[in-house]
């Protein structure tokens, strides 16, 4: 198969791929950030976690890039122009995709800071208080 055959694909073929693609990157993204996690118990604890490694940031970055030619594509399969379609879909996905990132920073360095019962989201209010209460206390 040639490139020039790959760029004749029809644009619903390309977001079946590209969103298998991100699915799969996704998946493997969350299998290293769970490695990382249990290491980090592992290891007793400590007061910080190392996961930002360069498989990590890959696997995320990947996931990204994939998300982003699905949106795009999918815009252009409703016969949004190109020109219009994929600097939309990447206005979409990418600062999302940064603030996850982000997000996910914040999350793990308030795990490693004040313990994983911290970040606890399926907890009432009312237990985290308690819980923040008992932690100054001590």
């Amino acid at each position: 198969m040639m490139f020039s055959s790959l760029a004749a694909l029809p644009s619903y073929t390309v977001v079946i791929i590209s969103c298998i693609f991100a699915v799969l990157c996704g998946i493997v993204f969350k299998d290293i950030l769970e490695y990382q996690f249990s290491q980090w118990k592992a290891k007793g604890n400590p007061s910080e976690i190392h996961y930002k490694t360069a498989n990590l940031k890959v696997a995320y970055l990947l996931t990204s890039l994939f998300a982003t030619l699905c949106v795009c594509t999918s815009l252009s399969t409703f016969d949004v122009p190109p020109l219009f379609a994929y600097p939309l879909g990447a206005i979409v996905v990418i600062p999302t995709a940064i603030l996850v990132w982000v997000q996910l920073d914040s999350m793990l360095s308030l795990a490693a800071r004040d313990g994983i019962d911290s970040i606890r989201i399926d907890v009432e209010m009312s237990e985290r208080e308690a819980f923040q209460a008992n932690k100054n206390n001590s």
